[in-house]
């Protein structure tokens, strides 16, 4: 049976012993963050999920449009090379 870390979106594969004396059952980066953010206290912790939550919601406003710049970069890139195929070939 794999054993996968318990936060959502790691997807880390645990080695066999972890959780075996009691401890979480989270891959040892994502522990690492945990000793991180009890060092900076509470306050830091706050605030710096604020900013992600901050840059969660950057993200979700621009991604239809990076998506869009995208398609349109692709579909640029595409139209180019046809037409530099067609005047190779027709050289």
């Amino acid at each position: 049976m794999r054993l996968i870390c318990e936060i959502e979106g790691c997807g880390t594969e645990l080695s066999e012993g972890t959780g075996s004396q009691g401890g979480l059952m989270i891959c040892p980066q994502c522990r690492s963050c945990s000793y991180y953010a009890k060092k900076k206290g509470l306050q830091w912790a706050r605030h710096r999920k604020e900013r992600l939550d901050l840059y969660s919601a950057r993200i979700e406003y621009y991604e239809p449009r990076v998506l869009q710049l995208l398609n349109n970069a692709k579909k640029s890139v595409a139209a180019a090379a046809k037409r530099a195929k067609a005047a190779v070939s027709a050289h």
